[in-house]
């Protein structure tokens, strides 16, 4: 009676969360995610590079209210479509909500956008679970234990953003396949093409194999589903001309975005970004008892990969495998297999390098977040078959077991002689364990030999409570639940925090771009140097290596660049290297020529990087303009100009009695700049800013047009007559910029929509 009248009380609080699941698991997401908002908690390596260029585009926006176009420092100036396309879409919906409110703390704005994408994971998760699973447990269960194994702090880019959405795209394509419905796979398509947008482009090829695996074992379950596809009518569908038009805004965003820039990246073409067959096989493949120690001890709460799904994720897979005959679960654990095989980089991985697009591919040893995703759901199959044995009190028959274990034999077989044959000496040892793994493991296997223990004492205990096949169920999804809360627990226990004294007021704050007259180090006691301090520190044991971004975001431009750059316009890696430097991914002192002070000059080092000129050489082409440059011998006095005009040669030098000149910068944000300039004497100079020329940048002289050259191979530089003026340079790349809109107006509008439909479906009750 008494456990009677208590179920009736607890009733009308848990009804409304049993019948919204979707809410109880995006509150409980949001709660289990409350550490990551300590003010102590910031982001690094890759993920600080995703916030770092988030919070420059943000600034530049609130305070200038314009989309930034150019990053003016950090590698001698380049354009900014690569960092814009870094910003993934729940960024860009939260910045612009950030704009409106006018808030000014840009890390709590991209750590909200952060939640919103492990949700969107869950919500994905959830969705798919209602196609594929026939319990409500085992969907529920599945959708938060994705969200617990989710950790972001070190890697996003060829982590979390290579799957959270994938989730979604499966769930699209398999409602394809089951109603026929062209519009599914076009959703499908989008959502794919819209899940690079700030993550790795060239994960795309992968994606594509994957799918394609996927999709075989439904195309021969559900042959109606692609004879559809070749009905006339569905060439006219909107939702294909909605997703080609995404594609090719995306595409050629991403794509324009590499125009005129040098790839410094190691191991890379720096023409095409092709790798080679070696390169691909071998570039971030982990050793192969790395892998296994990641999956069955969850020891590396931290690193490019992470891929814990629990302990009961792994059982429950193999479960699956010997119980399941759903062609759902047989394309997505064939996918599974092939990325494990895949790692191995052996005989199957050098027939995967001619797959279209996989020569681009580097990361053969960072497919485990992928991996991960897939085998936690294909571990709820297991489940649910686990359940209906619970149920039923019987065990579950085996699915083609002929078939089913003649080909799982066959294909271990070859990964295995695959992996003997081409193993690598250190594929015995394990890298990037935390040293404080083994509490985390041991409360695991403890608390599931307790589960196991109370598993066998449940049917000898005869009590009201004991109803049916409930609690065994609950006992199973208790140990899972907890199994991968422990290891949320790891992850926000291990994270890497702050120290106090550098956490101080303003380094998250949004802050307009100001002018740096030089370049040089920041100097101490200053915000630039106070930000620099919090994400330019060693970590151990955890691997943080900062971007160029923090150079923007720190608002510091060194002479030469003090972090990872893979990218460097063309013409300013032509001018340093015809002076005798050697720009590298990872700079080096050998970066710009150690002796060479005229040239640091002509840089900016330690000199103005905007100044009057009135020696010229011209050269009507680069072969010409090169051979010049390199044997001049003051650069800063003495400017190199690619220009077929005779009329653009100096008339006559300054005369030695004239003042030298003024220039004084009035105003400045990272697509423009305006000075008030000051000839002396009665000759023309020439204004030559020590930023990297492109061809997009307009010139204004009193507000009237005027031609930019290009200035000692890499710079800009402009014609100035006689007296005062205004002059005002702008990059305008105006084709471009109506792109970079479009680009942003999808990302923005995908955000915006995806989260919608995730707060409306949470809202709706579930029959």
């Amino acid at each position: 009676m008494h456990l009677t009248s208590t179920r009736n009380r607890l009733e009308p609080i848990a009804r409304p969360w049993i019948e919204r699941p979707l809410a109880l698991l995006l509150i409980l997401g949001a709660v289990c995610w409350c550490p990551y908002f300590a003010g102590d908690v910031v982001p690094f390596h890759d993920s600080a590079a995703i916030y770092q260029g988030f919070h420059s585009f943000y600034s530049q926006a609130l305070f200038r209210g314009e989309l930034a176009r150019w990053i003016p420092y950090g590698n001698y100036g380049m354009q900014a479509d690569l960092s814009q396309a870094s910003m993934h879409p729940t960024a860009v919906a939260v910045g612009l909500l950030g704009l409106v409110f006018k808030v000014r703390n840009t890390l709590v704005l991209a750590k909200i956008a952060m939640l919103l994408n492990e949700a969107l994971y869950g919500f994905g998760l959830y969705l798919l679970g209602s196609e594929i699973y026939s319990r409500r447990m085992t969907r529920f269960l599945i959708s938060l234990a994705g969200v617990l194994s989710i950790s972001w702090m070190q890697e996003f880019f060829i982590n979390v953003s290579v799957f959270y959405l994938f989730p979604l795209v499966l769930y699209f394509i398999i409602r394809f396949f089951k109603t026929q419905n062209v519009a599914c796979l076009f959703v499908a398509g989008l959502i794919e093409i819209c899940s690079f947008i700030g993550g790795v482009p060239y994960f795309a090829p992968l994606h594509a194999l994957m799918l394609l695996i996927i999709c075989i074992p439904l195309c021969r379950q559900y042959p109606p589903a692609v004879k559809s596809l070749l009905r006339p009518r569905h060439l006219a569908h909107p939702g294909l001309w909605i997703m080609a038009a995404v594609g090719l805004v995306v595409a050629g965003f991403v794509a324009g975005g590499l125009d005129g820039l040098a790839l410094l990246s190691p191991d890379r073409d720096p023409t095409t970004g092709k790798v080679s067959k070696s390169v691909f096989l071998n570039y971030g493949r982990l050793p192969v008892a790395t892998t296994l120690f990641g999956f069955v001890t969850g020891g590396i709460p931290h690193a490019d990969n992470t891929y814990y799904v629990g302990l009961l994720a792994l059982a429950m897979f193999a479960f699956a495998l010997a119980t399941v005959d759903d062609s759902a679960f047989v394309g997505m654990a064939s996918a599974c297999f092939v990325l494990c095989w895949l790692s191995v980089g052996g005989v199957f991985a050098r027939l995967v390098y001619y797959f279209p697009g996989m020569n681009v591919f580097r990361h053969i040893g960072l497919v485990f977040g992928l991996t991960g995703s897939l085998l936690l759901i294909c571990s709820g199959f297991g489940l649910d078959r686990l359940f209906e044995r619970f149920s039923a009190q019987q065990p579950p028959s085996l699915a083609h077991p002929r078939r089913r274990w003649g080909f799982l034999a066959v294909a271990a077989v070859f990964a295995i002689v695959d992996f003997v044959i081409t193993h690598r000496p250190d594929d015995f040892h394990v890298e990037f364990a935390h040293p404080e793994w083994k509490p985390f493991f041991v409360f695991r296997v403890l608390m599931y030999a307790a589960a196991v223990a109370l598993l066998i004492a449940v049917p000898r205990v005869r009590r009201p409570w004991n109803a049916g096949s409930r609690v065994p169920a609950w006992i199973v999804a208790a140990a899972f639940l907890l199994d991968l809360a422990s290891f949320r627990a790891q992850v926000c226990w291990t994270i890497p925090r702050v120290p106090p004294a550098d956490l101080v007021a303003g380094v998250f704050s949004a802050d307009p771009l100001p002018w740096l007259e030089q370049r040089g180090a920041a100097p101490q006691g200053t915000l630039p140097h106070d930000r620099l301090r919090v994400f330019d520190r060693i970590i151990p044991p955890f691997y943080n290596v900062e971007y160029m971004t923090l150079q923007a975001f720190a608002r510091v431009d060194t002479c030469r660049p003090e972090f990872r750059t893979d990218f460097i316009r063309q013409v300013v890696l032509d001018m340093i290297h015809v002076r005798g430097g050697e720009p590298t991914s990872f700079p080096l002192d050998t970066y710009l020529p150690a002796q060479d002070h005229a040239f640091k000059t002509s840089l900016g080092c330690g000199a103005p990087r905007v100044r009057l000129v009135w020696n010229t050489l011209l050269a009507g082409t680069d072969g010409e303009a090169k051979a010049l440059f390199a044997a001049v011998a003051d650069p800063a006095s003495t400017v190199v100009l690619l220009s077929g005009d005779p009329r653009d040669a100096s008339a006559a030098g300054q005369e030695q009695h004239d003042p030298p000149g003024t220039v004084h910068v009035t105003e400045f944000s990272a697509n423009r700049i305006l000075m008030q300039v000051d000839v002396p004497g009665a000759h023309p100079a020439w204004l030559v800013y020590a930023d990297a020329w492109h061809p997009s940048w307009k010139a204004r002289i009193d507000r009237r047009e005027a031609p930019v050259l290009r200035a000692n191979l890499g710079h800009k530089a402009v014609r100035v007559e006689p007296g005062a003026h205004d002059v005002e340079f702008v990059f305008d790349p105006r084709p471009r910029t109506w792109l970079a809109w479009c680009h942003l107006a999808i990302t923005a509008s995908f955000g915006f929509m995806v989260c919608g439909a995730m707060f409306v479906a949470a809202t709706r009750k579930v029959a």
